[in-house]
């Protein structure tokens, strides 16, 4: 039977994304981070370099699970796939405490480089030759991280539901 702990690098990050939740992001210190996630500074220090480094490897973590799922379904058509992405993605989010993270970073422009990187990194494995591929990707990416984005500022006063549908009258469009 498989080991289920987590690692010391995921026990930080977990205690991160709780702190994120009761503290704006620059007054987390590396002492609150090693209390919650009961490691020592050693811990700490043999796996991330500041706090600013946890931050990164939370984002990094975000934007691989958003395009690892986001790339078969990005040229599709079909409600069903969209529906269950973005149900996943939002899910995704408020499940693993990432809406203060996010919040956060998007205050500080930290997420925009990440989503324009890997959006051209997807890009290339579509064919950059057909209009709808190359500019479809931008679009679609740009309209479900402006709605959620704009959604987690604003309180989460929809359902992820409506949110779904509110963008599925757009998808199809696009």
């Amino acid at each position: 039977m498989a080991d289920k702990r987590k690692t010391v690098k995921e026990l930080i990050a977990d205690a991160f994304a709780e702190l994120v939740t009761e503290k704006p992001f620059l007054e987390i210190t590396v002492t609150d981070v090693i209390k919650r996630a009961d490691v020592s500074r050693a811990s700490f220090y043999r796996n991330f370099s500041s706090t600013s480094d946890v931050l990164d490897y939370v984002l990094d973590g975000i934007t691989a699970t958003i395009k690892d799922n986001v790339l078969p379904v990005i040229s599709s058509q079909d409600e069903r796939s969209w529906r269950a992405f973005l149900f996943r993605y939002i899910y995704y989010l408020i499940d693993n405490n990432l809406v203060n993270i996010l919040i956060q970073a998007l205050s500080m422009s930290v997420p925009l480089d990440r989503i324009v990187y890997w959006g051209r990194e997807l890009s290339l494995e579509l064919n950059p030759e057909i209009i709808d591929d190359k500019y479809s990707l931008a679009a679609k990416t740009g309209l479900i991280n402006g709605v959620i984005l704009h959604w987690l500022n604003g309180g989460q006063k929809e359902s992820p539901e409506e949110i779904v549908d509110y963008l599925m009258k757009y998808i199809p469009l696009i």
